[in-house]
């Protein structure tokens, strides 16, 4: 029901203002719930509603207008900016491409099936990320007689492993 697009960078002074996107389906998130959970995260925290919950050429677009926000053009302007992608159709697609150009942001397409060894999130991130998550995840449905939650509850729990394993962590390592 939901994607989540991460971003980490080696300088702990601007990891906090890296861009974490979550996509949501229309059907798992009202605009209403949308709206709400978007007044409570931090600034780099961002809910995209689509009609599917997949990353998109347009949804790459936009995260890329929010990452240049975030950071400012004097940031920008200041550093030599990396992007290290994997080679999903979407990352390459001519018009993503360009718009990285046009806000001065180099590329490095990491080739199919090499991600596990050379994509900073891959090597140093998401293991410990997901087992973050899946224990929060299972406290938070050990909470409700059910055994479940909401989407939306999800989401908040999601942002909440956000902002302590990606916004609180140091990551120069990774690179």
């Amino acid at each position: 029901n939901v994607t989540y697009i991460a971003t980490i960078c080696d300088d702990p002074a601007l990891q906090p203002k890296m861009p974490q996107v979550i996509i949501s389906s229309e059907r798992g998130v009202t605009a209403r719930q949308a709206a709400t959970l978007n007044g409570g995260f931090p600034v780099n925290v961002v809910l995209i509603r689509r009609k599917s919950a997949w990353n998109q050429i347009e949804v790459m677009k936009q995260y890329l207008k929010t990452f240049c926000r975030l950071l400012g053009i004097e940031v920008r302007r200041n550093r030599f900016i990396i992007f290290i992608l994997d080679a999903a159709r979407i990352h390459i697609e001519a018009s993503v491409i360009k718009l990285f150009r046009k806000a001065g942001i180099n590329v490095i397409v990491v080739p199919a099936r090499l991600t596990w060894l050379l994509q900073p999130l891959d090597t140093h991130g998401f293991a410990t990320f997901k087992h973050s998550l899946r224990s929060r995840y299972q406290m938070a449905r050990s909470k409700n007689l059910l055994g479940d939650i909401s989407v939306e509850e999800f989401i908040r729990v999601l942002v909440v492993t956000i902002r302590q394993h990606m916004n609180g962590k140091q990551w120069a390592n990774a690179f």
